[in-house]
């Protein structure tokens, strides 16, 4: 697991991101698929299955703000290999998210099930909210295209408090009035089981580029992300195996990265 520390008031990258799809199953019912499936791109990477284990590949934000406004980014139309498990249907999913302490998000991005099933999701979690929170989708973009998502936060919430796009369209896919002050933004591709093929290949990584936020700090303006990238796996935020990728490594800050799954070249 690479070091790095809490951010000051919030929470560390994995605790944050563990909370992100934890939650799919109650809110997301998987469709009904006879068998495993691999997607449009990428391998059956052959591991035996551990339904209901989280891996991670992606990058968090450093800038520190006493909250955002916003996140958006290109993100790539991967279309891994899903396994279906038989007790429980795995699913990959890329996304980015607004989030804060306490099992707080919201999150925009894409989904696979197996059987090559791609949707466009929406994901909202307050433990507040009636239920807990919703999850919605709604219909997908052609694989290998890269299309433009985005969540903003509105300071005068409790009118208007997130609103979730994708395409970049100037109409959202759906908006909430209810909401939370989000204190981290951050941006993963994701898996529930090893029997699943992480986003991306040794020589066809998935990307999310292009990440930019906004923040008090900045008036709303949108500027590059200043993040640093991890892979991990576990609910307690372990060392990643060794065929969950993610680069640029190092300290520097980035406002991209790339995962790939080791156990497939293209």
């Amino acid at each position: 697991m690479s070091a790095r520390s809490l951010k000051p008031g919030g929470i560390s990258k994995i605790a944050a991101a563990l909370v992100s799809f934890l939650l799919v199953s109650a809110f997301l019912a998987a469709p009904s698929v006879a068998g495993a499936s691999g997607g449009g791109d990428g391998c059956n990477p052959h591991r035996t299955t551990n339904y209901q284990h989280y891996y991670f590949s992606g990058i968090d934000d450093e800038s520190f703000p006493s909250y955002y406004e916003g996140i958006r980014a290109n993100i790539f139309q991967y279309s891994p290999y899903v396994y279906n498990s038989g007790g429980g249907t795995d699913v990959a999913t890329q996304w980015i998210m607004l989030d804060t302490t306490g099992n707080y998000w919201a999150q925009v991005g894409w989904i696979e099930f197996p059987g090559g099933l791609r949707y466009t999701v929406v994901q909202f979690r307050d433990p507040q909210y009636p239920q807990g929170g919703f999850s919605d989708t709604y219909p997908s973009w052609p694989i290998n295209s890269t299309i433009g998502y985005k969540v903003t936060y509105n300071p005068a919430c409790p009118v208007n408090c997130f609103d979730f796009y994708d395409n970049y369209s100037a109409t959202p896919l759906i908006g909430t009035d209810w909401g939370f002050m989000p204190t981290d933004a951050q941006a993963f591709s994701e898996i529930h089981d090893q029997a699943s093929q992480i986003p991306g290949a040794v020589q066809d990584p998935s990307q999310t580029s292009g990440i930019q936020v906004a923040d008090t700090s900045s008036s709303g303006s949108w500027y590059n992300m200043l993040g640093i990238t991890a892979a991990y796996s576990g609910a307690n935020g372990g060392t990643p195996p060794a065929w969950d990728k993610v680069s640029p490594v190092g300290t520097s800050y980035w406002n991209y990265y790339n995962s790939w799954d080791t156990a497939c070249q293209y």
